[in-house]
Order: C-alpha cells, then structure tokens, then sequence
C-alpha cells in the first residue's frame, strides 16, 4: 500500500516527459521547415537576380534556364502575381529575340492580364511596364501580314503598348494603320472604322509628333476607301485629317496637303491631277514666303520626274530647286551645298558629267570655306 503514491508519481513523471519530448520534436520539425522555405526563397531569388544579369549580358540561354526555376518557384503562390507577371515578360522577350513567337504570346498575355487586374504604381513595377514597350517593338518586328494571327499580334502589340510606361506613342499610329489596311482588305468596314477612329483620335493631339507623315498616311487610307467605294467614309477620313493639319498647321497646311495629293496622285498614275496639284503647292509655299518649303517641293518634283525618266522636266525642276535656295543658302551655306550636291548626282547619274562637275566643285568650296560641316 506505501509504494502506491510512489508508482503514481513515477508514472506522471514519464508522461511529463513524454510530453516534453514531443514538444521539442514539434519545434524542431517547424523550424526545419522555416529554414527550407527560407532557403527556397532565396534560392528563387538569386536565380531571378542572377538571370537578370545574364541576360543584360547577351548570355540569352543560361538566363532562360534561370527565369524558368525562377518561375517555376514562385508561380504558384499568392502575393507573387506581379513578380511572376515580370519573369513572363523578361521570358518572353528573350523568345522573341530568337524568333519564337508562338511561345513568347502566352507569356505575354499572361503577364498582360496580371498587370490589368492589380492596380499597379508606374514607380514600383517600372521595370515591367518598360519591358512591355520592349516586347511591342519586338513583336511588331516578327510579325509579317502573311502570318495566319497577323491582326491579332497587332492587337497585341496595341494592347502592349497601351499598358507601357510610354502609353500611346508614334509606333501606335504605325499598328493603327496596319489594322485598317488590314481589315480594309478584307472589306470589314465596321472593324476598319474603328481603328480608323483611333487614328484619327491619336492624330489629333496636341503633343502629336510627325504630324506630316501621320496626315499623308490618314489620306492614303482616304483613297483606300474611295476605291473601295466607302464615299462617306472617305470624305469623313479627309475633312478630319484637313481640320488636323489646319489646325496645327495653319500657315503651311494648305501648301502641304497639296504636296501630298500632288506625289498620290502621282502613284496612281493620274499625273494631270498630280500636276495640277503640283502647282497648287508651290504657289502655296511662294504665297507664304517660305523659300525652305519651296525649294522642298522643287525638289521632291524634281525626283518624281527623274523616277519617271523625264530628265528634262526634272532637270528644270532641280535648277528651279538650286536657284530658289541661293536666296536663301542657310547656315555656313549647307542647305546650299545638299542642293548642289543632291542636283550634281542627278547630271552625273544621267551622263552630264561637265555639268555635274561645276556644282561639285562650287560645293567643295563651301565646305573649304565653312570647316565645321
């Protein structure tokens, strides 16, 4: 009876133990997971860092292969949308350096839906968002108008674009283009209007850039539709892009549209219209005073001539080029000498070897006289 308390207390004692000893395997057993996810996390980590560097260097291959394990570790997990969203765009830029596009798209579009459905601060991400206009400018290189997704690559690229840390910018006005030809030429009028739309739009603001070359595209897709007999189409195309060009153009707008006109026309081989218009620009630009952008035009005629093969037309017109810019020769004289030069290769191309060797000579004198050119 006396030894019961004590096998009692023998037997609490085991059981405290026990307890104790699971306690501490339990700890152990966490902790060694703490340290394996740390060493996970570390180990994606340097892949990503390493990667990076990799491929700022040219080493495309072993950057792959690192942006993949890098990937593979985090794609998964909440919290690292943005991250994975990232390593998709450095992969797929990679992909489209070496010409597979067809893997490089997914990425893309994957890295693209992230990016849309987190608010994202230009600051914080802003090497992904640079990234995106890296892939556009990529994508739009690989891609041809004989691929069989043609149109929607282009959309791609706009979408791609538009998400960047540029926004908008002159290469979207290029896509815009290509998609209204695009769709013209398949005669969808309902899908060309609306990129035509966007073009229009993008013409239209304040801080556009190559205003000129954006307008003679705008008035080539103009006579697109008039071919294609979309009348009021057409004529919608052309008063918005006069109303562009007047307004950010008003004194040389006028001179130039007709310019413009003057060298389509010309295309389409209506050359009495292209003549007519021809006339209406260079009365224009003499109207304004403008001896740069008459001589601009004398000469741009003079070129169209010589393309044609009628020498003496544009040798008339590349004397009238040269005289109109003795008035006024430019700094140190140099817009004087490209016109001497430019009229000198025209006589030697055509066999007036003499001729040519007067200007060459003239313009060798300038450049004696005005060292710095």
């Amino acid at each position: 009876m006396s030894r019961l308390p004590f096998l009692i207390g023998c037997l609490l004692l085991l059981q405290s133990c026990g307890a104790t000893g699971d306690t501490v395997a339990s700890d152990n057993i966490d902790q060694d997971q703490q340290h394996e996810q740390q060493k996970d996390k570390a180990s994606w980590q340097e892949e990503y860092a390493s990667a990076k560097i990799l491929a700022f260097s040219g080493d495309d291959a072993q950057a792959e292969q690192k942006f993949t394990r890098a990937l593979a570790a985090i794609e998964s997990q909440k919290g690292k949308e943005l991250t994975a969203a990232d390593i998709k765009a450095r992969l797929a830029k990679l992909y489209l350096k070496q010409g597979h596009v067809k893997t490089a798209i997914p990425l893309l579009e994957s890295a693209l839906g992230v990016l849309k459905a987190s608010k994202v601060e230009s600051k914080e991400y802003s090497e992904l968002l640079v990234l995106l206009d890296d892939n556009a400018e990529l994508l739009l290189y690989e891609t041809d108008s004989k691929d069989a997704n043609y149109a929607d690559r282009l959309k791609l690229v706009l979408d791609l674009q538009e998400s960047s840390h540029t926004g908008v910018h002159n290469k979207t006005f290029f896509v815009l283009v290509k998609l209204i030809n695009y769709y013209l030429g398949k005669r969808d009028l309902v899908e060309a209007n609306k990129y035509i739309d966007e073009a229009l739009k993008l013409a239209g603001k304040k801080d556009v850039k190559g205003l000129t070359g954006k307008m003679n595209m705008l008035l080539n897709i103009h006579f697109a539709l008039s071919d294609l007999g979309y009348k009021e189409d057409a004529d919608r195309v052309y008063e918005r892009t006069v109303a562009i060009w007047r307004k950010y153009e008003p004194d040389r707008a006028d001179a130039m549209l007709y310019h413009s006109l003057s060298h389509i026309y010309r295309e389409k081989k209506q050359y009495a219209r292209a003549d007519e218009y021809a006339r209406k620009s260079l009365k224009e630009a003499r109207r304004l005073n403008d001896t740069n952008l008459e001589v601009s035009m004398l000469a741009a005629e003079a070129v169209s001539m010589d393309r044609q093969g009628k020498f003496k037309e544009a040798d008339k017109l590349y004397a009238e080029a040269l005289a109109a810019q003795r008035k006024n020769p430019g700094n140190l004289s140099q817009d004087l000498v490209k016109r001497l030069e430019q009229y000198a290769r025209f006589l030697k191309k055509n066999g007036q070897a003499k001729r040519a060797a007067g200007l060459d000579a003239e313009a060798r004198g300038y450049r004696a006289k005005y060292i710095k050119f």
